[in-house]
C-alpha cells in the first residue's frame, strides 16, 4: 500500500490471479499494461503531482484509498463470468463514489461478438446495465505486445526505449496519412494493427482521467480524505502542504482550507471528548499543547486554547490544596497533570512531605502507594522527592501496625525487607525505628509464619520492596 500523499495520484490494477494461472502471456500482457499506465499518466502529469501505478490480486479495504481502480477481466472469466464479475462489484463497492472505476477486458475484446455467444454476452451486457457500469468498460490486446513494439520502431525510426506510447503512435499515424494512394504503405498495417490492439481508446480513457482540472479534482479529494482518516496528531506535514498549495485559484483554494479548517474542528471536537477522562492527565496536557502549536502556526480556529486554559486553572487549584488532599488516587490523577521539569516541583513534593492526611487516610494502601511510585519513575522524578514520602508512610505503618495490639505479620516482613537492604541508609533508619517499636508487638502464631505464601508475603511489603527496587537503581539513598 503506498504511503498517503495527497498530491500522488495513485493507481491500482486489480486481476484475480486464479483467472491467470501459469499463463505466461497473460502475465506479460498484465506487466505491458502497468508500463503503459505508468508511462502515459506521467505524460500527462501536471508539475505539482506524483504518480504511482500499484498491482494487486487481493481484495483488501486499502483499494477505496486509491483514486483510480482498474479491474481485468482476462479470457478465462469465460469458465465462470458471474463469479468473477460479483467479484468485481466487490470492490466497486469498496471504492468512493469520488474515485473511479474501471473495468479492462485484457487480450480480448467484450465488443466484438465473436468470441462468446450472444446469450452469454447478452447476459453480460445486461449485468453491467444493471449496475450502471456500461460506460466503464474498455478493451485492451497486448497479447502481441512486443511484437508491435518492434514493428513501430522500425517504420517510425524511433530511438526510445520505450515506443507504445501515444507521441510515437502519433507520429505512426501522421506518416500514413501522407500517402494518399496506391496500395496500403507499411504505416498504414502498424497503425491498422495498433488501432484493433486497443490502445489508441485506452489512451483516451487515460488522457480523460488525468485531465488538469480532473487531476485538481482528485488531489483536493485526497486532502479532504487524507484529514478525516488521519489522527489529528498526525496533521502537521498535511498542513504544511497545504499552506504551500500552487496548483489551485484563489477561490477554491479558500474553499478546500475552509473545510480543512472544518474537518480539523471536527476532530478536536471528538479528541478533547475522548482524552479530557484520561487518566494520564499530563499525556493529554501535552497533546493539547503540540497541537495548539500546530495549529496556532496555521491560524486554524479552534476550542483547543479553551481547554488548554481550562486544564491549566484546574492544575494550579489543584496543586494549591495538596495538602489538604485525602484521596490517594486524587493525587495520582493530580500527578498525572505534573511535568518533571515544572519550576516548582522541590515545593510540590514538599508540600506532599506536609500531607499528614494522606498518609493517615492511606497507609496501609500499599498498592496504590505503589502505583504513585511507579508514575513518579514513570516521569522521571527525582528519587529523594519519591524516597522522602514513602520513609514517612512506613514509619506510619510501622507505628500503626506495631501499637495495634492485634497479630500482624507486617513488622516481621518489614524487618526481613529491611536486613536484606541494610546497605541502604535509608533500610538502616528504619530498622532502628522498626527496634523501638516491635517489642510492642503481640506474638505472632508460628502457623501462620510457616502457612505464609511468597505471593503473600509480596504483598505485604509491596510498596517497600519497590522503594529498595528503587534505590537499588540508583536512586537517592540520604
Amino acid at each position: 500500500m503506498f504511503e498517503k500523499n495527497p498530491t500522488c495520484i495513485s493507481f491500482a490494477i486489480v486481476v484475480n490471479n486464479e483467472d491467470i494461472g501459469a499463463d505466461v502471456d497473460t502475465i506479460k500482457s498484465l506487466e505491458s499494461l502497468k508500463t503503459i499506465l505508468e508511462g502515459e499518466t506521467n505524460a500527462c502529469l501536471f508539475k505539482y503531482f506524483s504518480i504511482i501505478v500499484d498491482s494487486t490480486s487481493t481484495i483488501t479495504e486499502d483499494l477505496k484509498n486509491y483514486n483510480v481502480v482498474f479491474y481485468v477481466m482476462t479470457p478465462r472469466v469465460l469458465n465462470n463470468w458471474r463469479t468473477e464479475f460479483d467479484r468485481m462489484m466487490t470492490v466497486h463497492k469498496m471504492v468512493d463514489n469520488k474515485n473511479h472505476f474501471q473495468i479492462l477486458f485484457l487480450d480480448f475484446s467484450f465488443f466484438r461478438a465473436e468470441w462468446v455467444e450472444d446469450a452469454k454476452k447478452q447476459e453480460m451486457e445486461k449485468y453491467l446495465q444493471e449496475n450502471k457500469l456500461e460506460n466503464s468498460v474498455h478493451s485492451l490486446d497486448l497479447s502481441n505486445h512486443v511484437a508491435l513494439k518492434t514493428e513501430i520502431k522500425e517504420v517510425t525510426d524511433c530511438e526510445v526505449d520505450y515506443e507504445f506510447c501515444e507521441d510515437t503512435i502519433s507520429l505512426l499515424e501522421s506518416r500514413k496519412k501522407k500517402k494518399k494512394y496506391g496500395p496500403r504503405n507499411e504505416y498504414e498495417i502498424v497503425y491498422e494493427k495498433v488501432k484493433a490492439s486497443g490502445i489508441l481508446n485506452f489512451f483516451i480513457v487515460i488522457h480523460d482521467l488525468m485531465d488538469e482540472q480532473n487531476q485538481k479534482r482528485i488531489v483536493v479529494s485526497n486532502y479532504v480524505n487524507y484529514v478525516t482518516s488521519t489522527d489529528i496528531l498526525d496533521l502537521g506535514k498535511i498542513l504544511k502542504s497545504l499552506y504551500n498549495v500552487r496548483f489551485l485559484d484563489e477561490k477554491r483554494l479558500s474553499n478546500l482550507r475552509s473545510c480543512i479548517d472544518r474537518l480539523i474542528g471536527e476532530k478536536l471536537i471528538a479528541f478533547i471528548a475522548a482524552n479530557k477522562d484520561n487518566p494520564n492527565g499530563f499525556e493529554y496536557f501535552n497533546k493539547l499543547k503540540t497541537l495548539q502549536n500546530m495549529f496556532s502556526k496555521y491560524r486554524i480556529i479552534t476550542s483547543i486554547d479553551f481547554e488548554i486554559k481550562n486544564l491549566e486553572y484546574s492544575i494550579e487549584s489543584e496543586l494549591k490544596n495538596l495538602t489538604e488532599i485525602t484521596n490517594l488516587e486524587k493525587l495520582i490523577s493530580i500527578l498525572d497533570l505534573i511535568s518533571p521539569d515544572t519550576d516548582n516541583i522541590e515545593e510540590i513534593f514538599s508540600k506532599l512531605k506536609e500531607n499528614n492526611k494522606i498518609i493517615e487516610n492511606n497507609y496501609n494502601n500499599s498498592g496504590l502507594w505503589t502505583t504513585f511510585i511507579d508514575k513518579c519513575v514513570s516521569k522521571n522524578i527525582k528519587s529523594n522527592h519519591i524516597t522522602a514520602i514513602i520513609e514517612k508512610i512506613i514509619i506510619k505503618r510501622i507505628e500503626q501496625y506495631c501499637n495495634s495490639g492485634s497479630e500482624t505479620l507486617y513488622p516481621y516482613a518489614l524487618e526481613t525487607v529491611l536486613t536484606e537492604n541494610i546497605r541502604f541508609f535509608c533500610a538502616k533508619k528504619l530498622m532502628m525505628f522498626l527496634n523501638k517499636y516491635i517489642r510492642n508487638v503481640n506474638s505472632v502464631n508460628a502457623t501462620s509464619i510457616i502457612s505464609l505464601q511468597k505471593e503473600d508475603f509480596n504483598k505485604i511489603v509491596q510498596m517497600e520492596n519497590r522503594l529498595f527496587n528503587l534505590l537499588d537503581k540508583g536512586g537517592y539513598d540520604y
